[in-house]
């Protein structure tokens, strides 16, 4: 295993090009076990900084996109079959306007955020081009950072397990997604709990009482 990914890596080292589309594939759908796989090639100098965070960030940016296109599809849905209501959808268009940047690095930290913020901005009609810039450089700090920190961990810890390095690479990998998955999942459960509350209080909350003349 370890032998087949040294020569696969080695071959892109001489093909950037190639590096970047690699990269940015793998960001489009996976975008934090591509970050740590990216670091530990980095590391190992397989991959070079440039071409990862090029790659991830335009990859992560794609991801995005579809997402919102997602939201911009299901918006008329959500408003004609008033599964959101009103009041609400108003609320959360004025939070997002003034709040746009705060959103998506905060669906770039927290696992499980990063479809309901998306798709959102899209039922939401964010300006396109607003939340592409944002989220670009967003995806590009937050890349270029992560990477830093991987690759660091990655020239200090791969070598100590010699041979079994991408043994061991792969280990670390398979938690951060288990983690990634497992927090994704609760985020999930609370915003479905907290949104059937909520219909529940509006249900019950009782109407108000006109004044009588």
């Amino acid at each position: 295993m370890d032998i087949w990914l040294t020569e696969v890596a080695a071959e892109l080292v001489e093909r950037p090009v190639m590096q970047g589309l690699f990269t940015f594939v793998a960001a489009t759908f996976m975008e934090k076990p591509a970050l740590v796989a990216c670091g530990f090639l980095i590391a190992e100098g397989n991959l070079t900084l440039l071409a990862a965070l090029l790659g991830i960030s335009f990859g992560i940016l794609m991801g995005d996109v579809v997402l919102y296109g997602m939201g911009r599809f299901a918006a008329g849905f959500v408003v004609r079959w008033q599964l959101v209501h009103p009041a609400m959808v108003a609320r959360a268009s004025t939070w997002y306007a003034r709040n746009l940047l705060i959103a998506i690095m905060l669906a770039r930290g927290i696992p499980g955020l990063r479809v309901p913020v998306f798709v959102a901005a899209g039922i939401l009609h964010m300006p396109f081009w607003r939340l592409v810039l944002t989220d670009l450089i967003s995806a590009a700090l937050w890349t270029l950072a992560i990477l830093s920190v991987i690759a660091a961990l990655g020239e200090r810890f791969l070598p100590v397990f010699g041979e079994y390095k991408w043994y061991a690479a792969a280990a670390f990998l398979a938690v951060i997604v288990l983690v990634n998955t497992g927090i994704a999942r609760h985020a999930r459960k609370t915003a479905a709990d907290d949104a059937a509350s909520l219909a529940i209080a509006e249900e019950t909350e009782p109407a108000p009482v006109e004044p009588t003349g």
